[in-house]
């Protein structure tokens, strides 16, 4: 059902995307020391996140259309692909209420869109290399 360079593309995209989002919140913002809840369960929901943004970002990466339009630059289908999945959650997760940025200030605001499309667009580059070296065959329907 899920071929080798799925699994992998999901497995490497989720991995590097939950240690960026570790570093920024847990290291360089420190937003994790500021919580009152359970940090075990934090990082889990953390990786669950990440393997669910891999999952839709490795979908939406082996797309038809992103085929026809990007065949021959995997690496750029792949950033394409995280620059939108970057753009699209942080709204999600701005709509959802479910952000460190209490202040609401638009200098913080412009902060975490720039480093949500950082992450995305990384874990998409990801996804293009795992594309590159993993070769699969075309399958003929």
């Amino acid at each position: 059902m899920f071929s080798k360079r799925f699994i992998l593309s999901v497995l490497f995209c989720a991995a590097i995307m939950c240690v960026l989002s570790y570093v920024w919140h847990g290291i360089i913002l420190t937003d994790f020391i500021k919580l009152n809840r359970s940090k075990g369960k934090l990082l889990l929901f953390t990786s669950f996140i990440s393997f669910a943004t891999a999952i839709v970002m490795v979908k939406l990466y082996d797309l038809e259309i992103m085929h026809q339009y990007f065949k021959k630059s995997p690496i750029i289908r792949g950033v394409l692909v995280g620059l939108v999945c970057g753009l699209l959650f942080f709204f999600v997760s701005r709509l959802s209420g479910y952000t460190f940025n209490t202040t609401g200030e638009f200098k913080q605001t412009l902060v975490d869109i720039i480093w949500q499309v950082f992450e995305q667009t990384v874990g998409g580059f990801v996804i293009g290399i795992i594309f590159i070296f993993q070769y699969q065959p075309e399958s003929e329907d």
